[in-house]
C-alpha cells in the first residue's frame, strides 16, 4: 500500500510539474510575440534569442511526457497540440532556427498517428503540423537535413505501399495484423549527431537488429552503422531510424495518408529539391495506394493528389506510365461507383477536380506504348464515368474521362467495340463529340492502302486490306459499332413499339412513352450527329441518321413543351442533328437530308408552342438560337432560297428582333449578315434595321456589339449580292457555316472571326465572278457611319467601342474596292473620331484601334481627307502625303497625351506605327520612325521593349537588317547622330537591343551622318558629348578634322538651298575649331570627300545615275583644281585613276549588306563607270566582277541596277574602247545569258549551233 501511495504521490507532482511547464510555455510564446515587436522597433534581439532557446527546451520537455501513445488521448496532450500549432503560425524562428528541433518535433508527432480512437480532429492538427514542420526545416537552412527529410518520405510511401499490399493480399495471414516500420533514418541520424545528449527516448528508436521493421523493413547501409559507431561509440547507440507501429489495416491507412500529404507538401515547397528523391519506384508506390482495395475515399484522394503531383513535377522518366495509367482507371471505375453527394459539394468537386488533374497529369506524362498497354482499362474505366451520369460528376471529370476514352481508342483502335455502351448517353454533346472523335479515324476510307493492294493484285475484284486480311467494307469492329448505331437509332425512333427497348429504358430510366420521348429524342439527335460526322461514305450510316432526323423532325413539330424545358431542350438537339445533316456534302448514292423537313411552323416553335415560356430563359434562348442555325442550313442548301423558305425567315426575324431576352436578340443580330447574303436582299434595309436596334434602350452592350459587327457582316453580304455572287453554292456554305458560328459566338472572341470569314469569302468569290459590283449594293461610309459613330467614344462600352473598331476595316475595304470616292465620303470623319480611342481605358479597345489603323490610313480615307481640306475634286499624291502625315501627328497626340500611363502609351505607340506602316510614303516612315525611336528614351522598360520590336517589324517588313533601316536613310541616321550623344537610355538600348554593338560603336558609326548638321547648327555641347563619351582621344576639333570632308561635301550639295552668309558662317565654324585652312582640309581629305560625294550622289533619294554623274563631273572638277594646286589641273578621269579601286573595293558594308544597300552600291559603281571616262578598260575586269555578282542576288530590284550598270558599261566602253569591248564581248554575252527570256534563249543556242556549224565548213577567219 505504501508503494503504491507513493507511486499516487509522485504521478501527482509530475502531472503539476507538467501542469506548470505547460503555463510556462503559455508565457514564453507570449514573451516571444513581444520580444519579436521590440526588435522590430529598433531593440536589441539578444533578448528575442534567449526566448526562443527556452521555448525550445520546454517544448521538447512537454512532446517526451505527452506526445506517446499513453498520453495520446489526454486533455494535456490536445492543449500542447494546440500551442505547438500557434508557435508554427506565430512564433517560425523557433523551428527554422533549428533544424534539429524540427526534426525532434517531427519523430515525436509521426508514431501518434497511428494510435487508435484518435478524433478526426487531432488527427489532422497532427497532419498539418508534420506538412509545416517540413516546410520550416526547408527554410531553415539546412539542405541536407531538409534532403533528408524528403528521403525519409519517399522511403515511407514506398513501405506503406508494401504494408497496404499485405493487408489487401492476405488481410488472414499473421504478418498482415501489424509491422514495424523503421523510417527517416538518416534525418534522425543527423539529429543525433548534431546534438548527441538529445536522443529521442528509447521508444523511438529502432530495435537495433538492422532492419528495425519486422518483416517489410528496409536495412540500414554499411555506411550509416559505421558512421553511427565512430561518432559516438561512448554514449547510447544512434538510433537506426524512426519506428513506426502499424498495428492493422486502419493504422496502415493512416500512415499511407499522412505519407502521401508529406510528399505532396515537400513537392510543393521544395520541387527543386524533393524530384530529386522521386525514383520510380516511389510512383509505382504511389499508383498502387491509389488503386489499392484497403484504401478509403481519404486516402485515395490524398493519393490522387500525390500522383498529379508527382506526375507533373518529375520528368517522363521517373514516371511509369503504365502502372500509373492503371492506377487512375482503377480510380475512376471507383468513382463511378461511389456517391460523393449531390453536385456542387464541397467534397465531390474537390475529389472530382483533383482526379480529373491528375488523369490529365499522367496522361501527359504517358508514353504512345504506355497508352496502348493499358487502353483496355482505361477506356473501360471512363466508359464507367461517363455512363454514371451527367449529376453523378463534376464536368471537369467526365471531360478527362471522355479524353483518356479518345486517347485510348486512338492507341488501340479495336476498341471501338465497346463504345456501344456510350449509345444511351450520346444525347449529351460532350459524348456524341467523344464517339465522332474516336470513330472517325475508323470509318475514314483508306485510301492510300485501297489503292496500293489494288494496283499489286492486277484485275479482278476490288478488295480492302487491313493488317493482312482482305474483306469488302471495313473492320469488323467498326461494322459492329455501324450496326449498333443503326439499331439504336431504330430503337430510339418515335415510330418505335412504344420506345419499349432495352436501350430505350437506359436512355430514360422511364416507361412511360410521352415522358420519355424528350431524352428519347436528345440520344437519338446525339448519334444522328455522329451519323453525320462519320457516315460520308457508309450510305446505311447515313440513311439511319437522315431517316431517323426526319422522324424526329416530325415529332418535334407536334411536342409541347409542359414549362419544365424537358421538349425545348430536346428539340434543340433535334435541330442542331438536322444542321449537321445538312452540311453534308452531298453524294449520288447516299441519302441526303431534305431542307424541306425544316418548314416554318417548325423553325417558329420556340415563339408559340406551349409552356415555353414557362422554362428556363437558357433553354428557351438555346431553341431559338438553334432555329437562327437551322434556317440558315435551309436557305444554303440550294442556290436560291424558295419563297417558302424566305417567308419563313422574315417571319423569324420579326420574331426575333420583338424578343425580350436580349441574348436571342444579338443572335438575330449576327444571325443577319449571313441571312441577307443567302436570301439576295439589299443590304440597304439590314443597316436601318440594326441601327433601329442599337438605338433601342432596352439594348444591352452585348446587342450593341452585335449590331456593330454586323455592320461590317452587311457590308460584305452587299458586295456578293451587288456582283451576283451569292448563287455560288461554295460562297453559301461558307456564309452558312460563318453565320452559325457568329450566332452561338455571341459576346466571345470568336465572333470577330466569323465576321472576317464572311467577309474573306465574299472578296474570294467576288474575285472569282469578275469583281463587278452594282453600286446600290455597296454599304457606304456614310450609312455605315450612322450605326457605329455613335460607338465610337471614349465613353463607350468597352465590348461595343471595341465591336465598333472591328467592323471598320471591313466598311472601308469593300466600300473603296468596289464603291469608288463616292462610298468612302465621310470616312475621314469617322477617322478623326476614331483616334481618340487611342487612349480608351480598355486594353481591349486599344488593341481593336490598333488593328483597325492600317485602314484609317489607306488610300481611301486619305483621298476623302485630302478633298474635304483641299476642296479639289481631284487632290493629287502630296495631298494624300500631306493627309498620312496629319494622321500621324494626331496619333502622336495621343502618344504625348499618355504620359501618365505607361500601358497606354505603350497601346499607343503600336497604334502609331500600324498606321505608319501602312503609309505608302518614305517621308511618312522616316518621321514614324524618328516618333518611335525617341520612345526608346522612355522611363518605362516596356515601352522601349515595344518601340524596338515595332523597329524590328519595320526591318523585316521592307526585308533590311534593323542596321540597314536605321543608317542607310541619311535622314535618320542624321537625326539619331544628332540626338544619341545627349540621350544615354537611348543610345544604350539601340545599341545593345537593336543593332548588337557597343555603345562607342554606335556612334562612330553616327558621327559621319551627324557632323555636317552639327557643324550647320555650331553645336559644341553635341560635339562635346561626343568626345566624352568616345574617350581621351577624341577632341572636339579632332572630331571635326577626321569627318571634315562630310560637312565639306553637304555644303557642296546643298549649299545652293542656303544664303551665302550660312555657307560663310560653316566655312569659319570648320577653320577656326580645327585651326586649319578649309582648303587644307579639301587637299588632306580628298580621297573620302570623293567617295562621300560619289555615295551620296548613288543613295536612294538621289536622281538618275547618269544625271548625277553629270552634276558630279563639274564638282570633282572644282576639287581636282583644289586638290592640285596649279594651273593645269588634271581632268576628272585623270582625278579620279588613282583612287577608283580604293573607292570600290573601301565601302565593304554596301557589297556585303542589304538589298537596298547593295542597290546603292551598284548605282555609285554605274557613276563611277562613267567618270572614268577613257581609262574604264583598265578597270572593265574589276567591275564585271562586281555586276556578274550582283546579277546572282536574289533580289530582283538588284539584279535589274546591276543590268542597267551593265548598259551603261557597255556603252561606255563602246565609246572610249570598242577593241577592249571586242575582247570582252564574249563574257558579257555568258553574265547575261542565263537572265534571257527561254524563248530568247533557245534561239541564241540555235544561233550559235548554226554559227558553229558554218564556222567549222568554212575554217577560221
Amino acid at each position: 500500500m505504501a508503494g503504491a501511495e507513493d507511486d499516487a504521490r509522485g504521478a501527482v507532482a509530475q502531472a503539476s510539474v507538467l501542469e506548470k511547464d505547460l503555463k510556462d510555455l503559455e508565457r514564453l510564446l507570449k514573451a516571444d510575440q513581444a520580444a519579436v515587436a521590440a526588435a522590430n522597433g529598433g531593440a536589441a534581439g539578444g533578448e528575442s534569442a534567449r526566448i526562443k532557446q527556452s521555448l525550445r527546451t520546454v517544448l521538447r520537455k512537454l512532446m517526451e511526457a505527452y506526445f506517446n501513445p499513453l498520453n495520446v488521448h489526454k486533455r494535456e496532450m490536445r492543449s500542447l497540440l494546440g500551442l505547438l500549432r500557434v508557435a508554427l503560425q506565430r512564433h517560425a524562428e523557433i523551428f527554422t532556427g533549428s533544424s534539429t528541433f524540427c526534426v525532434r518535433t517531427f519523430a515525436h508527432l509521426l508514431p501518434l498517428l497511428t494510435c487508435a480512437g484518435l478524433s478526426e480532429s487531432v488527427t489532422d492538427t497532427i497532419v498539418w503540423t508534420l506538412c509545416q514542420l517540413s516546410s520550416q526545416l526547408s527554410n531553415a537552412g539546412d539542405p541536407k537535413t531538409f534532403a533528408a527529410l524528403c528521403v525519409g518520405i519517399a522511403e515511407l510511401v514506398e513501405d506503406v505501399a508494401q504494408v497496404l499490399e499485405i493487408h489487401s493480399c492476405a488481410p488472414g495471414h499473421p504478418h498482415g495484423h501489424g509491422a514495424v516500420l523503421c523510417c527517416f533514418g538518416e534525418a534522425v541520424r543527423r539529429m543525433c549527431d548534431d546534438a548527441a545528449p538529445d536522443t529521442p527516448p528509447q521508444s523511438e528508436r529502432g530495435d537495433g537488429r538492422g532492419s528495425g521493421r519486422g518483416g517489410s523493413g528496409r536495412k540500414q547501409p554499411a555506411k550509416g552503422e559505421s558512421r553511427a559507431r565512430d561518432v559516438a561509440p561512448v554514449v547510447a547507440p544512434v538510433p537506426d531510424g524512426l519506428a513506426v507501429e502499424v498495428g492493422g489495416s486502419e493504422a496502415a491507412v493512416a500512415v499511407a495518408t499522412v505519407a502521401c500529404k508529406l510528399l505532396t507538401h515537400a513537392l510543393r515547397v521544395g520541387p527543386h529539391v524533393t524530384t530529386g528523391f522521386v525514383s520510380p519506384a516511389t510512383a509505382r508506390a504511389v499508383s498502387h495506394i491509389v488503386a489499392s482495395p484497403v484504401a478509403d475515399h481519404a486516402l485515395r484522394r490524398a493519393a490522387v493528389a500525390t500522383l498529379r503531383t508527382v506526375a507533373t513535377e518529375s520528368s517522363a522518366q521517373v514516371v511509369p506510365g503504365e502502372t500509373c495509367l492503371r492506377a487512375v482507371a482503377s480510380a475512376l471505375f471507383e468513382r463511378a461507383r461511389v456517391d460523393l453527394g449531390p453536385a456542387g459539394s464541397v467534397e465531390r468537386e474537390g475529389y472530382d477536380g483533383e482526379l480529373a488533374a491528375c488523369v490529365d497529369a499522367v496522361a501527359s506524362a504517358a508514353s504512345a506504348a504506355d497508352v496502348a498497354a493499358c487502353a483496355d482499362a482505361a477506356a473501360t474505366a471512363s466508359i464507367a464515368i461517363v455512363a454514371s451520369g451527367e449529376e453523378a460528376c463534376g464536368a471537369n471529370l467526365r471531360a478527362s474521362a471522355l479524353r483518356t476514352l479518345r486517347m485510348s481508342v486512338a492507341a488501340k483502335p479495336a476498341l471501338v467495340s465497346a463504345l456501344p455502351g456510350l449509345l444511351p448517353h450520346a444525347g449529351s454533346r460532350d459524348v456524341a463529340d467523344a464517339l465522332i472523335a474516336c470513330l472517325h479515324p475508323v470509318f475514314a476510307p483508306k485510301v492510300s492502302t485501297f489503292t496500293e493492294k489494288r494496283r499489286r493484285l492486277g484485275g479482278g475484284d476490288e478488295v480492302w486490306t487491313r493488317g493482312g486480311e482482305s474483306g469488302s467494307g471495313p473492320s469488323s469492329a467498326a461494322a459492329w459499332v455501324e450496326e449498333c448505331i443503326v439499331s439504336a437509332l431504330h430503337q430510339l425512333s418515335p415510330m418505335s413499339l412504344g420506345g419499349s427497348s432495352a436501350l430505350s429504358g437506359m436512355v430514360t430510366g422511364q416507361t412511360d412513352w410521352a415522358a420519355a420521348a424528350p431524352r428519347r429524342a436528345r440520344a437519338a439527335a446525339g448519334l444522328v450527329r455522329v451519323c453525320a460526322a462519320v457516315g460520308r461514305d457508309r450510305p446505311r450510316l447515313r440513311l439511319s441518321g437522315v431517316s431517323a432526323a426526319h422522324e424526329w423532325l416530325k415529332w418535334a413539330r407536334r411536342a409541347n413543351d409542359a414549362g419544365d424545358g424537358l421538349v425545348a431542350t430536346a428539340f434543340t438537339g433535334v435541330l442542331d442533328a438536322a444542321v449537321s445533316l445538312a452540311r453534308m456534302e452531298k453524294t449520288e448514292n447516299g441519302a441526303s437530308f431534305n431542307e424541306d423537313d425544316l418548314t416554318q411552323d417548325l423553325l417558329l416553335w420556340p415563339w408559340g408552342n406551349g409552356a415555353i415560356n414557362e422554362s428556363p430563359a437558357e433553354i428557351r434562348r438555346a431553341a431559338k438560337i438553334a432555329s437562327l442555325r437551322a434556317s440558315l442550313a435551309a436557305a444554303a442548301a440550294r442556290g436560291k432560297a424558295s419563297g417558302s423558305k424566305q417567308q419563313s425567315m422574315r417571319q423569324l426575324l420579326q420574331s426575333s428582333v420583338k424578343e425580350p431576352d436580349q441574348g436571342v436578340v444579338a443572335a438575330t443580330v449576327s444571325w443577319m449578315p449571313a441571312a441577307s447574303l443567302l436570301l439576295g436582299n439589299d443590304p440597304t434595309a439590314g443597316i436601318d434595321m440594326v441601327m433601329n436596334i442599337a438605338a433601342n434602350d432596352t439594348a444591352t452592350p452585348g446587342v450593341r456589339a452585335a449590331v456593330a459587327v454586323a455592320v461590317g457582316g452587311l457590308a460584305a453580304a452587299g458586295i456578293a449580292v451587288g456582283a451576283k455572287a451569292h448563287a455560288d453554292m461554295s460562297l453559301r456554305a461558307k456564309a452558312r457555316d460563318a453565320g452559325q458560328r457568329a450566332i452561338v459566338s455571341v459576346g466571345t472572341p470568336e465572333k470577330r472571326a466569323a465576321a472576317n470569314d464572311l467577309s474573306a469569302a465574299v472578296s474570294e468569290a467576288v474575285k472569282a465572278s469578275g469583281g463587278k459590283v452594282a453600286a446600290k449594293y455597296v454599304v457606304t461610309v456614310e450609312s455605315a457611319a450612322q450605326v457605329l459613330a455613335p460607338m465610337l467614344t471614349v465613353d463607350e462600352d468597352d465590348a461595343v467601342a471595341a465591336a465598333a473598331l472591328w467592323a471598320l476595316p471591313t466598311v472601308f475595304e469593300h466600300a473603296q474596292q468596289h464603291g469608288g470616292a463616292n462610298s468612302m465620303r465621310g470616312s475621314s470623319e469617322v477617322s478623326a473620331l476614331v483616334t481618340p480611342l487611342a487612349l480608351h481605358r480598355a486594353e481591349g479597345v486599344r488593341s481593336a484601334l490598333r488593328d483597325a489603323a492600317p485602314a484609317l490610313a489607306s488610300r481611301g480615307v486619305l483621298l476623302d481627307a485630302a478633298t474635304t481640306q483641299t476642296s479639289k475634286e481631284s487632290p493629287g499624291d502630296d495631298d494624300i502625303k500631306e493627309e498620312g502625315l496629319a494622321l500621324l501627328r494626331r496619333l502622336k497626340a495621343t502618344l504625348e497625351a499618355a504620359a501618365s500611363d505607361p500601358t497606354m502609351r505603350e497601346s499607343a505607340l503600336q497604334i502609331f506605327a500600324a498606321a505608319a506602316a501602312a503609309l505608302p510614303h518614305q517621308d511618312a516612315l522616316t518621321a514614324a520612325l524618328i516618333v518611335i525611336l525617341h520612345r526608346l528614351d522612355d522611363k518605362d522598360a516596356g515601352v522601349r521593349a515595344a518601340a524596338v520590336n515595332l523597329v524590328r517589324a519595320a526591318a523585316s517588313r521592307r526585308g533590311v537588317r534593323p542596321r540597314e533601316l536605321l543608317l542607310g536613310n541619311r535622314l535618320l541616321a542624321t537625326h539619331l547622330g544628332v540626338a544619341l550623344p545627349s540621350h544615354p537610355v537611348m543610345l544604350m538600348t539601340m545599341a545593345e537591343a537593336l543593332l548588337d554593338m557597343p555603345d562607342t560603336n554606335l556612334l562612330l558609326e553616327v558621327l559621319p551622318a551627324a557632323v555636317p548638321r552639327l557643324v550647320e547648327r555650331q553645336d559644341l555641347d553635341t560635339l562635346k558629348a561626343y568626345a566624352a563619351r568616345l574617350g581621351p582621344d577624341f577632341t572636339v576639333g579632332g572630331i571635326l578634322h577626321d569627318w571634315c570632308y562630310t560637312a565639306i561635301a553637304d555644303l557642296i550639295n546643298n549649299g545652293s538651298e542656303r544664303s551665302p552668309s550660312a555657307v560663310e558662317a560653316c566655312k569659319k565654324f570648320l577653320e577656326k575649331q580645327t585651326g586649319v585652312k578649309l582648303e587644307v582640309l579639301v587637299t588632306d581629305h580628298k580621297k573620302e570627300l570623293m567617295r562621300i560625294l560619289i555615295r551620296s550622289a548613288g543613295a536612294d533619294d538621289a536622281s538618275d545615275p547618269q544625271y548625277e554623274a553629270e552634276r558630279l563631273q563639274q564638282v570633282l572638277g572644282t576639287l581636282a583644281q583644289l586638290a592640285d594646286g596649279t594651273d593645269k589641273p588634271p581632268s576628272v578621269p585623270d582625278f579620279l585613276r588613282p583612287h577608283f579601286t580604293w573607292l570600290v573595293m573601301g565601302d565593304h558594308n554596301d557589297r556585303s549588306g542589304d538589298a537596298a544597300a547593295q542597290r546603292r552600291f551598284l548605282r555609285s559603281l554605274t557613276i563611277m563607270v562613267h567618270l572614268i571616262g577613257p581609262h574604264l578598260p583598265q578597270f572593265a575586269p574589276k567591275v564585271m566582277a562586281h555586276l556578274t555578282s550582283a546579277l546572282e542576288r536574289p533580289s530582283l530590284l538588284v539584279r535589274n541596277t546591276a543590268l542597267a550598270a551593265w548598259l551603261l558599261l557597255v556603252k561606255q566602253l563602246a565609246g572610249h574602247a570598242p577593241d577592249h569591248l571586242r575582247r570582252v564581248a564574249g563574257r558579257v554575252v555568258v553574265a547575261m545569258l542565263p537572265h534571257l527570256p527561254d524563248s530568247v534563249n533557245s534561239g541564241n543556242e540555235r544561233g550559235s549551233r548554226r554559227g558553229s556549224d558554218v564556222g567549222a565548213g568554212g575554217g577560221d577567219d
